[in-house]
């Protein structure tokens, strides 16, 4: 299926793949993609993430801290699949697109969709 996407969002889709590369992990995960929102800088998730008087840096680093946890490759350079995670968060960021009648799939959905699935595994 083929999704259309904002540049925020096809930059961070990006920033995750080659994250996940980088750190020879076996998958991309929801956790690379949500990283890779929180690293844009003056993005949507930093905005919202600052009118709700979050901490973005506490969430950076412990999402950093669980990527720490994922399997990866040893001794190879394998490109990292497209993880369970991963392709249901765009899934469920193109359906909430859908249901709001909207033509390209942007950060605030992708932020709606972590929000909903917060605390799940």
């Amino acid at each position: 299926m083929t999704y259309n996407f904002t540049d925020a969002c096809t930059s961070a889709i990006q920033e995750a793949l080659a994250a996940a590369e980088d750190g020879c992990q076996t998958e991309v995960s929801e956790a690379n993609l949500l990283l890779s929102f929180l690293e844009q800088e003056d993005g949507y998730f930093e905005m919202i993430l600052k009118a709700l008087k979050l901490d973005s840096e506490e969430l950076k680093s412990a999402t950093k801290q669980f990527i720490k946890t994922l399997p990866t490759f040893s001794g190879s350079n394998q490109k990292p699949g497209h993880g369970r995670s991963f392709q249901n968060r765009i899934q469920e960021a193109a359906a909430l697109a859908k249901e709001w009648n909207d033509s390209y799939i942007s950060s605030d959905h992708f932020f709606s969709v972590y929000w909903k699935n917060a605390g799940e595994p």
